[in-house]
Formats: structure tokens, sequence, C-alpha cells
């Protein structure tokens, strides 16, 4: 059996790398008005050639919030394929995004939050308390669901990488 590719021009994959920042029972999120007004998310982002995911996790937190961190254990591995989730609204309909997801310790932080080079529709960065960020507007709309068990781990350092599969 032969599986068909679909031309090389159009298929991307990007590899990315989040941070789960907790401090005294706060969340580190970003805020801004895309892909919705009012969402938030982790800090994060697009990994660079030749860049760890762990250093890549480390740049993103740095350049979207003036937070250093620490990476600590990898807590999951999540795809994403925007065609596999009609109606979701992230725009890389041609994409493929593969998504590691970090638990991280502050090692400083700047005096007023807030990142060198700040993500374009970016308009902001909190400490958000741990019990009120699952109600809020988050993506992946999956991590709503999973927050408390994951920020249960990273706090009990008994972290075990998951799979998540493709999921919105």
């Amino acid at each position: 059996m032969t599986t068909q590719q679909p031309p090389a021009a159009s298929l991307r994959i990007r590899n990315s790398a989040l941070a789960l920042v907790v401090r005294d029972g706060h969340l580190l999120l970003g805020h801004g008005d895309w892909p919705r007004p009012g969402t938030w998310w982790l800090p994060g982002g697009g990994q660079w050639p030749g860049e760890t995911l762990t250093a890549c996790v480390v740049r993103e937190v740095l350049e979207e919030t003036g937070v250093r961190v620490k990476t600590g254990p990898l807590l999951w591995l999540r795809e994403y394929v925007p065609a596999n989730h009609p109606g979701e609204p992230i725009t890389d309909a041609d994409g493929h995004r593969v998504e590691a997801l970090f638990a991280c310790s502050v090692v400083s932080e700047p005096e007023r939050l807030g990142g060198i080079v700040p993500d374009d529709y970016q308009s902001g960065i909190a400490w958000v308390p741990v019990e009120k960020a699952s109600g809020l507007r988050l993506i992946p709309a999956h991590l709503r669901n999973r927050l408390p068990a994951l920020v249960a781990q990273a706090a009990e350092g008994q972290a075990r990488a998951r799979y998540e599969g493709d999921v919105a």
C-alpha cells in the first residue's frame, strides 16, 4: 500500500515549545485578540533550525514575557492538524503543529512583565491565579481540561510526559 503525500510546497510542519510556569499559585499567561478576542495562552513558540526544544522554550518565554525560566520535565507532546478540526479559529489550514509543553520554573523576572520581542497579536502578559485559568478562553482549548492535572504534576515533581495526539 502506497501513501500519497501532498506536494512538498504545501506541506508545513512546525515544531514549537510551550512553558507551564507556576509561581505562588499563579500561572504565567499571554493574552490578546488572536485567534478570537479575549484569548489566553501559555508562553512559547516556534523552534528554530538547530535549536533544541528546551532552548526554544527558554528563548520564547524571555521574548514574550521578559521572564527567564529554567526548563523542567516534558509534560506533553501534542499535534494539531487544522484540517482535522473544522470550525476551529486557527488559520494554518495547510499546517501541522507538533508542540512540546514543559514545566518551567522562574529564574528571574523583570520589575514589570513584558517581552523584548512580543508576538504581534499579544496585548499583554499576566500572572493569573491557577484556579481562574481554566475558566478563561485558553488555546489550545484542550488545555482547559488538562490544566489542573498538569499544574499538580509539575508542582509535585511527578510530571509524566504524555502524548496527547491530534487535539484542538
